[in-house]
């Protein structure tokens, strides 16, 4: 069976800006949008790369997986396969590439990513966008589930 990925965003994926939001870092997580993010991995088996900056901040890293993997929601640890590389001066959508070609079991797989920015560049097809008013809708999970399962 092909190995299929989820890259994952944090802001604008699993938590919401709220109409007053002051740019503070760190919003808190969205229960309706994590459960959907669960309902995509136990539909389709898809393991997580964090792209997110989340990853950048140990504590805001640990704080995300912590959540995700105990109940409620308690995503299997072994789901959660690492994260993108931190390349200031490249897209989004670069850093998920070289994480891939870094991996090559992966080159080939069927893979989304789950992001509230377009900076995607040739990965814009596999790019579920979500807003920053609304996280990730029952809709944006559908769109996800079709793209993973596509053959």
């Amino acid at each position: 069976m092909q190995p299929k990925l989820i890259f994952l965003d944090v802001d604008g994926v699993l938590n919401k800006y709220p109409a007053t939001w002051k740019h503070s870092p760190l919003l808190p997580l969205e229960p309706a949008c994590m459960y959907r993010l669960c309902a995509i991995v136990n539909r389709t088996g898809a393991g997580i790369v964090v792209s997110s900056s989340w990853r950048l901040f140990p504590d805001a890293y640990a704080g995300l997986l912590d959540t995700l993997t105990n109940p409620p929601y308690s995503i299997p640890k072994d789901t959660f396969l690492g994260v993108t590389p931190d390349l200031p001066t490249v897209t989004r959508g670069d850093e998920i590439q070289l994480w891939l070609y870094s991996h090559p079991r992966f080159i080939d797989c069927q893979f989304v990513i789950l992001d509230d920015s377009e900076d995607m560049g040739a990965l814009l097809p596999r790019l579920v966008q979500t807003n920053l008013a609304d996280g990730l809708t029952e809709a944006h999970a559908q769109q996800a589930i079709r793209l993973l399962e596509a053959s």
